[in-house]
């Protein structure tokens, strides 16, 4: 268990790492003129609190009977991306409010659309160590056993199920190597504007919505009056649509100004 918990943080960090790293680079290419020290703790911090939130309103029929301490044991797995993204945006808007620099959020944003696909593909193998986010048994070459301390009650210990984290480790190497070659072609024009936030939002939403109805943890139910989706589908809607709004306010503004 020692074992597993190590290499579950590892790759978290690893992933942690990899996204600062890209983001410094971004920032020096776009002069970004705020102190990247400061930024990062502002973000990370709330991020890691709002992912840990996320998972357990998501996730919230395994912590019926939890302690206080098994509801903010992070460290023995159990985040949520979404939760760390809405968390970093509250940290963001507080230290721009701060520095008195809000209106470089649009600026950050695109930047860390840039910075973070490479870094959620790296932490996903987390799940692998921690033998987490699997999704339904599956006769598929790739499929995975589960231990029998991991496997939900119920389930087949000699059956395979699918790696739902390698799914999405893979769709967000893909969508880093999609939106790069956007940056460098400027395909959305110049950073600054949301744009690459916006598709990025997109993007993660419809792929997190498409894997949950793999998905057969307790959260398949929803805290929500409508349960024909997950808790977490109906977060993924709202954030789809979010995103689709903020392309399109964008685009507009920025017709507006070319005209």
């Amino acid at each position: 268990m020692i074992f597993q918990f190590h290499l579950y943080g590892f790759f978290v960090g690893l992933g942690i790492a990899t996204a600062l790293l890209l983001f410094e680079k971004v920032a020096e290419k776009e002069k970004l003129g705020l102190p990247i020290n400061q930024l990062t703790v502002w973000m990370i911090i709330p991020g890691i609190v709002g992912a840990r939130v996320y998972h357990l309103v998501t996730d919230w029929q395994l912590y019926t009977q939890a302690s206080f301490w098994d509801l903010i044991a992070v460290w023995n797995g159990g985040i949520g991306i979404i939760g760390a993204l809405i968390g970093g945006v509250i940290g963001l808007w507080c230290f721009l409010y701060v520095q008195k620099k809000v209106e470089k959020i649009w600026l950050i944003g695109d930047m860390c659309a840039l910075s973070l696909p490479f870094g959620q593909a790296i932490g996903r193998w987390g799940n692998f160590f921690n033998q987490e986010l699997y999704g339904v048994a599956t006769s598929l070459p790739w499929g995975i056993h589960i231990s029998a301390e991991h496997l939900l009650p119920g389930l087949d210990l000699n059956a395979r199920y699918h790696p739902l984290f390698l799914y999405e480790s893979l769709a967000m190497v893909s969508f880093g190597v999609l939106i790069w070659w956007m940056y460098r072609k400027k395909a959305l024009g110049d950073v600054g504007t949301g744009k690459y936030l916006a598709v990025y939002g997109m993007y993660y939403a419809v792929i997190r919505f498409l894997l949950e109805f793999l998905r057969i943890e307790s959260s398949r139910g929803s805290v929500f009056p409508l349960s024909i989706l997950t808790t977490a589908q109906w977060m993924m809607v709202g954030v789809f649509v979010v995103s689709t709004v903020l392309f399109y306010w964008q685009h507009k503004n920025e017709q507006k100004k070319n005209v």
